[in-house]
């Protein structure tokens, strides 16, 4: 009777040994592949870590490129509409009509071509192209109405001419606004509530 209890207990013993060792050795492959698996995995995190750091330097640098260009548009409007303002005289006299105007925005034509060289000189490469082209347009135009002056009284067709090269000038002032306006994407009101916030 004692030999078969030893016989039992050698024989339960021996398997719960070799449970215990297969369930060890079980235990180390699947550590090892796990642990295998986290490197590969932390191997990819990495790769995607750099993709993604990659990107947003992309687009912080776009974003301060785009700040940039809006700014420039933004005093390029200004400095156009500027201009325009300096070239319409102001009305002193209630008797003066947009004839009168005219010819006292002719005599300062000489002045409007050297400040429309100047502006577009400095917003060139900010500017719409179409924007250039009208401006240039009426730049080109004032030599040919100021060196037609040949007396105080002008003919109506350098009057045409002046006439001509102002609506130009506002057209141009005009699209640049909406241009910019267009590029808000922010109400004043959700302005103010982020100011509130901080």
């Amino acid at each position: 009777m004692s030999d078969l209890i030893i016989s039992l207990l050698s024989s339960i013993g021996g398997s719960v040994l070799l449970l215990g060792l297969f369930g060890w050795l079980g235990k180390r492959h699947l550590d090892k592949i796990l642990g295998d698996e986290k490197r590969e995995n932390q191997k990819e995190l990495e790769k995607y870590k750099k993709i993604i750091s990659k990107d947003i330097e992309d687009h912080k640098l776009k974003l301060r490129f785009n700040e940039v260009f809006f700014n420039n548009q933004f005093q390029a409007s200004l400095d156009l509409y500027e201009i325009l303002k300096t070239f319409v005289p102001k009305r002193t006299d209630p008797e003066s009509d947009w004839h009168d105007a005219l010819s006292i925005m002719t005599f300062d034509l000489k002045r409007l071509e050297d400040d429309l060289i100047e502006f577009l000189k400095k917003y060139y490469t900010t500017l719409p192209p179409d924007i250039v082209e009208e401006l240039q347009k009426a730049e080109y135009l004032c030599p040919d109405a100021y060196l037609m002056i040949d007396g105080p009284e002008f003919p109506n067709e350098l009057l045409k001419i002046t006439e001509n090269i102002y609506y130009k000038i506002r057209k141009s002032s005009i699209k640049l606004k909406s241009l910019i306006d267009g590029q808000r994407n922010v109400s004043p009101i959700n302005i103010e509530k982020k100011l509130e916030k901080k």
